[in-house]
């Protein structure tokens, strides 16, 4: 599971990082949120925060502050309200990559408090969890290179 946890780290270090500066000369994004990069990126960490951080920490509260920003349910709406900055972002996965190390305690087959329903998978144990983490992850910063024209 360290080895999971390091990967996800990677993707954060190598992906996101070199992303500030494109984000920022983006040109503003008014159609669906999830046309715009800067979600893609939070989406995944949210994700990532449902599958291995509120499972075992069901009061973490990063949660309900991005919850109404980067929930799936919420893709194909505009921005409402304000949109988050990608200081925000940034911040959210240091912390979520931050508070995983916690999950290296349990084994892969440990079973998770409950089912965690996703839009096309539903993890059961950490193992999955991770899995799940680290593909859904991968998706969507390879989505947010895309908008930005990066491959």
């Amino acid at each position: 599971m360290t080895t999971q946890i390091n990967t996800l780290n990677k993707i954060f270090n190598k992906l996101i990082l070199p992303l500030e500066e494109k984000i920022a000369m983006h040109p503003v994004w008014e159609g669906k949120r999830s046309g715009d990069p800067l979600w893609q990126i939070g989406h995944a960490a949210f994700d990532t925060m449902q599958a291995l951080i509120l499972p075992f920490n069901p009061q973490y509260e990063s949660c309900e502050k991005f919850k109404e920003q980067f929930s799936g349910k919420n893709a194909n709406a505009p921005w409402s309200g304000s949109k988050p900055i990608f200081k925000d972002v940034r911040d959210l996965w240091s912390n979520i990559l931050r508070d995983i190390r916690a999950v290296e305690k349990y084994n892969p087959h440990d079973l998770l408090p409950s089912p965690i329903i996703f839009a096309a998978y539903t993890v059961h144990n950490v193992g999955e969890a991770l899995d799940y983490s680290l593909f859904h992850t991968s998706f969507h910063f390879g989505r947010a290179y895309e908008i930005l024209g990066d491959s």
